[in-house]
């Protein structure tokens, strides 16, 4: 798992640790147990940029054997890594059989208090969950600008 953080104003020493942290955290097939078949939806990537007061704009990049109607990836959420809790969730509104892997966007995310880690998944209504996750933490005091991406 590869995690890059950038921006206006972000220091590199809290991106060190921030940088540290992640690669300590187990990856996301060892948490789960993930299915790698591609009839479940798999986060390929997951980008965050904080604009200011708590607030994200999210970026997901999903990879998933669409087959029309009838099977394709339908939703990504955004889940809080201690508690579970669903904190946000983009529905895709059709299949993207020829799109593949795509990239879908949520603006204007906040958190509860408290957050630190979230885990990005995405289903599709035969399979549900179960495709593999990204999972991260959030920076303490982030500067508005500051991007972070995850990717495996």
């Amino acid at each position: 798992m590869k995690e890059v953080m950038t921006g206006n104003g972000f220091r590199p020493a809290v991106a060190a640790v921030l940088l540290a942290l992640v690669m300590a955290m187990p990856a996301a097939a060892e948490d789960t147990g993930y299915q790698e078949n591609l009839d479940y939806a798999q986060v390929q990537r997951v980008r965050m940029v904080y604009r200011s007061d708590g607030i994200w704009d999210i970026h997901v990049t999903v990879l998933h054997n669409d087959q029309g109607w009838d099977h394709y990836a339908d939703r990504w959420q955004v889940v809080d890594g201690e508690s579970g809790e669903m904190l946000a969730e983009r529905i895709l509104a059709h299949p993207h059989d020829a799109e593949q892997p795509f990239t879908r966007s949520l603006s204007r995310v906040t958190f509860p208090g408290g957050t630190e880690t979230l885990r990005i998944r995405a289903s599709c209504p035969n399979h549900g969950f179960g495709g593999k996750e990204i999972i991260l933490r959030l920076p303490d005091d982030p500067a508005p600008g500051v991007s972070i991406v995850v990717t495996e």
